[in-house]
């Protein structure tokens, strides 16, 4: 009995995360140790060219 009741609470521990999962937004954490915001093209620098980053930033929250 104890043991269908452990693998009970496991599986339902398994759905919990799926569940969320996919509600929750992918979070990308770019760390860029030498360069500062006005060194960037989607900060309003127009000399600057960074498309990917525009692009990263353009859609992302």
């Amino acid at each position: 009995m104890n043991f269908w009741i452990y693998i009970l609470i496991l599986l339902s521990y398994g759905t919990k995360f799926t569940l969320t999962s996919a509600q929750t937004p992918n979070i990308l954490w770019i760390t860029i140790e030498d360069t500062s915001p006005q060194f960037i093209g989607c900060y309003g620098n127009s000399d600057a060219r960074t498309p990917t980053i525009d692009c990263i930033a353009e859609e992302g929250v």
